[in-house]
């Protein structure tokens, strides 16, 4: 029976305002959305987890679909690739829940029928016997410091995908609660992030929400950029001029012409090992050029940060844990006292740094 409050529409549109993935950046600057659709490849931040993904997802395909001919021998599975495995049988036994793998949706309006979104979450469990489902997003540990991971309560791209599939079951089953789990593994196991239980009336909200993103017209004029701290996990931010050093800034500044061919155009890994480089020299001769090193270093933190670690030289420039530090009156002091419990622990902070490379 269809869902109350949602009745079921024809689809009269193919047109989609904005993808799932790109939903929290486009509530936050209008010019995202039209960056996407004229450089439509997604970004490189979960490129570290993409065979891990794939063969979890080939595997469950295969289990679900009873088809063992497929199935890749143990030998050939990643050691992450089998931790997966072990957690989602433990926690989602195929005789309690249905697995859907990789089974893509579209968000139809329930007023209009057009289509304002669609996506391909990586594991839906729709429930046997009771009125629920949850979404699971794989994401490896590496993947929590490569762009902004919203909280599951929070999490956009996942809340538009619980509100397709929560209509698109309606159809056939009653529904009354799902849940959103970021899988975060690694080789110590998968550590779950999950959110409260979602309720149909927040699927009033998420709808409203991609409602407000106008269609994008890449035709149309460059929209206005709105600049803040979500501009460092943009991975559009190597093609929006708020962020592309000009050429005229840096011959300016006298900088020499080797260190200008990597500006004023798209970031890659090839500019931003340039850029680093660049930084390093222009730290100790440009003391009166700060302005310009922070642009470019606000380049290069946002490429690693979305993308990994860059090799540069024998060192590595990337993300790396940096504790905060601790406050209270004279730590020292209160120490040696015996009043540590007065004492408060530095924030942990993600801190872009140059590190010794691995060796081959």
């Amino acid at each position: 029976m269809p869902e109350p409050g949602f009745p079921q529409v024809t689809v009269v549109s193919k047109s989609k305002r904005v993808r799932c993935s790109s939903i929290h950046l486009a509530r936050l600057c209008d010019r995202f959305p039209w960056l996407s659709v004229r450089h439509p490849a997604s970004h490189d931040a979960s490129r570290f987890g993409t065979a891990v993904d794939k063969q979890v997802s080939l595997v469950l395909s295969c289990i679900a679909a009873g088809n063992t001919a497929d199935l890749p021998s143990d030998e050939e599975l990643l050691p992450e690739t089998s931790i997966i495995l072990d957690w989602v049988e433990k926690n989602y036994p195929l005789e309690v829940w249905e697995w859907h793998v990789q089974h893509h949706v579209q968000l139809v309006d329930p007023e209009s029928g057009e289509i304002l979104t669609e996506g391909t979450p990586d594991l839906l469990f729709l429930h046997r016997t009771e009125p629920r489902f949850e979404d699971v997003d794989m994401k490896s540990e590496g993947q929590m410091f490569a762009g902004y991971l919203q909280k599951p309560d929070e999490n956009d791209q996942q809340l538009s995908y619980v509100t397709a599939y929560w209509l698109e079951v309606s159809k056939t089953r009653k529904i009354e609660s799902a849940k959103i789990i970021l899988a975060c593994w690694g080789l110590r196991g998968v550590k779950p992030l999950e959110s409260q239980p979602i309720t149909e009336q927040r699927l009033s909200e998420v709808i409203e929400t991609i409602r407000a993103i106008p269609p994008v017209d890449p035709d149309a004029p460059q929209p206005e950029a709105s600049v803040g701290s979500h501009c460092l996990h943009c991975w559009q931010r190597g093609h929006c001029d708020e962020h592309l050093l000009p050429l005229a800034v840096v011959t300016k500044a006298g900088l020499p012409v080797p260190y200008a061919e990597f500006v004023g155009g798209d970031l890659t890994a090839e500019t931003t090992v340039k850029a680093l480089t660049w930084l390093e020299g222009a730290k100790r001769i440009l003391s009166e050029a700060k302005k310009i090193v922070d642009l470019v270093e606000g380049n290069a933190d946002a490429f690693v940060t979305q993308n990994g670690a860059v090799t540069v030289g024998e060192l590595m420039y990337g993300p790396q844990e940096v504790k905060g530090r601790k406050a209270g009156a004279t730590v020292a002091t209160l120490t040696k006292e015996g009043l540590t419990r007065l004492i408060r622990e530095g924030e942990t902070k993600v801190k872009c740094k140059f590190y010794p490379a691995p060796k081959p």
